[in-house]
């Protein structure tokens, strides 16, 4: 009984102590929000505040994302697409607003203004899906580049044509509920508006390069309108067009695989669209030529004959010419044979008398 007794003193004693014993400082002190709580290596503690982060990003409004800097965002974001600078393609489009804008204007017959917006450079899925449902889509054939691009005009951008062209362009820009499709009156009036547009882009074109743009046909579902793969690069072009009191933005999206052909064109720094010539260059290079002295040598024959009979020839020897009277006389210049004659004789000297120009490539005998 009494060492029982002992035992259960015993344990009560160790229970008491370890009661007692210090706490650890990570113990004490504050569990942090989101933390793992329990047993757990250092790497799921890492992962659960991550977690919470990311969740307190979601749902906090006000909270600004992380700078993950230009070269990581490049990396990360396949919205981001690293292109070929293209000087000229700036004027082209310039030039397409230009001279868009009083086309318009004569087109509608009322107030119009066209500002090129931007150009960007994104692949072909983000820009599909950047367009409203309610676009018009035109996929239009670029017949000497042998590819297509894609036009896409604004729903509000479209009606406002459409009032203009019906005699209410001051109706103010009056759009239907967007869940109406286009019928097919609407469609037929916008191809005669996508068919100007078409004609002042292969303009803006001409100085560089000859081509002809054909709208093949009408589509209201980005998914119809798909030219290009996903991830093809794409230039981006946007236009802000004003037609009365209502407008929207008209969209080119060219692959960068339609401009391969005119790509050497598209990298020169200055459009040259004076094609008269310089007179006073030209005056000045024909007084050159003129001046200009030369050397005609004229021939009378050819002969072959081998190096040893030539080291045998000494003074008073005779070469025999296969030639005579009648025989055509060759002037040249250098090696390039320029006129052909006839042998002469003049009081004094000898002659050659002009008969007739030498052909290209001719070989005088």
């Amino acid at each position: 009984m009494m060492g029982s007794g002992v035992k259960r003193s015993a344990t009560g004693k160790t229970a008491t102590a370890q009661s007692r014993a210090p706490t650890p400082d990570s113990q004490l002190a504050p569990k942090k929000h989101g933390a793992a709580v329990g047993p757990g290596s250092g790497d799921e503690d890492a992962a659960v505040i991550f977690q919470q982060r990311e969740i307190e990003r979601l749902l906090d409004d006000g909270a600004a994302a992380p700078d993950l800097g230009e070269g990581m965002k490049a990396i990360l974001s396949p919205a981001l697409v690293s292109y070929e600078r293209l000087p000229m393609l700036d004027m082209v489009f310039e030039r397409l607003a230009d001279r868009l804008a009083p086309s318009l204007r004569r087109f509608t017959g009322g107030a119009a203004d066209v500002r090129l917006d931007k150009i960007a450079s994104a692949r072909f899925a983000g820009h599909l899906g950047s367009l409203p449902l309610t676009s018009m889509l035109a996929v239009v054939r670029a017949e000497q580049w042998h590819n297509q691009i894609l036009l896409s005009l604004e729903r509000g951008l479209v009606f406002a044509a459409l009032d203009a062209l019906l005699g209410n362009g001051q109706a103010g820009g009056r759009v239907p509920a967007e869940g109406r499709s286009y019928t097919t009156i609407e469609q037929n009036l916008m191809q005669r508006l996508l068919q100007l547009v078409l004609g002042e882009l292969s303009a803006a074109f001409a100085p560089l390069t000859e081509v002809s743009f054909l709208c093949q046909r009408i589509e209201s579902n980005p998914r119809f309108a798909a030219i290009a793969r996903d991830v093809h690069a794409t230039v981006v072009v946007s236009l802000k067009v004003a037609l009365g009191g209502g407008g929207g933005r008209l969209e080119l999206a060219i692959p960068y695989a339609a401009l391969e052909p005119v790509r050497r064109q598209l990298l020169q720094s200055h459009l040259n669209e004076n094609d008269a010539p310089d007179a006073l260059w030209e005056s000045h290079l024909t007084a050159a030529l003129n001046r200009t002295e030369v050397t005609l040598q004229a021939v009378l024959a050819a002969e072959e004959t081998t190096l040893g009979e030539v080291l045998q020839w000494t003074e008073g020897s005779r070469l025999l010419l296969k030639a005579g009277p009648e025989t055509p006389v060759a002037l040249r210049c250098g090696e390039t044979p320029v006129f052909a004659g006839r042998l002469q004789r003049k009081p004094g000297s000898v002659a050659v008398e002009i008969t007739a120009k030498a052909k290209d490539g001719e070989a005088s005998s």
